[in-house]
């Protein structure tokens, strides 16, 4: 369980067998896409790059289903 920290609160995700950071576009998709602008998490979407948990006041709201792969946008 890798978790990130996001401001005052935590979210906790799954992301065993992940690999390093790369770009959209690039790889399997089973890669962690990471754009850090502020360094504060905001969203994190899936292989299409649909955001599936978004920040709200602090809470995260599941948008549709979750797979395996996921992008993480900070910003």
């Amino acid at each position: 369980m890798t978790e990130y920290k996001l401001g005052s609160s935590t979210l906790g995700l799954s992301l065993d067998g992940f690999g390093p950071s790369r770009k959209s576009g690039q790889g399997s998709g089973e890669m962690i896409s990471c754009r850090k602008q502020a360094g504060t998490l905001m969203s994190v979407g899936d292989e299409k790059n649909e955001k599936v948990l978004t920040r709200k006041s602090e809470k995260w709201k599941t948008q549709s289903n979750v797979t395996s792969r996921f992008y993480l946008y900070l910003s």
